[in-house]
């Protein structure tokens, strides 16, 4: 009759660890949507690492450590955590960002005011008022199409 590993390993596992196990494979069910922005790191004795991906979220994490502990324990045998720790840790896909070269544009757009942006142009009579209005509206333009 086949076994499935993960029935397998909790009995080779000596009992001193086994929450090890226990509180990796019921992490996301433990953590809910916060799994999503920390992950376990790693176990050294009664302290618990947590990887985080963005620093926001380390700070937040971290002003939660009370009820992240009693959550943890909760779903342990025993409250074998004591303490929780975090580290920043970068994505593959941050690490690989370069700033320095500009991305380039598969289609260009145009500029252009549209009819209701030139009827409200219309009623403005400052000349210079009007001037400084599409420019401004230029600015945004370019902003919002060159900006990924």
């Amino acid at each position: 009759m086949a076994v499935s590993i993960a029935k397998l390993i909790p009995a080779a596992v000596k009992l001193q660890v086994a929450w090890h196990y226990t509180l990796l494979s019921q992490w996301q069910t433990i953590m809910g949507v916060l799994s999503l922005k920390a992950i376990i790191y790693k176990i050294e004795k009664s302290t618990v690492i947590l990887g985080v991906y963005d620093s926001c979220w380390l700070q937040e994490l971290y002003l939660l450590t009370p009820l992240l502990l009693d959550k943890i324990n909760a779903s342990l045998d025993n409250p074998h955590v004591k303490e929780i720790r975090f580290k920043r840790i970068v994505k593959q896909k941050e690490e690989k960002k370069r700033i320095d070269q500009p991305k380039t544009m598969s289609v260009e757009k145009t500029y252009s005011i549209t009819d209701y942006e030139e009827k409200a142009l219309e009623t403005i009579h400052d000349s210079e008022l009007r001037n400084a209005l599409i420019a401004f509206r230029y600015r945004i333009f370019m902003t919002s199409t060159y900006q990924m």
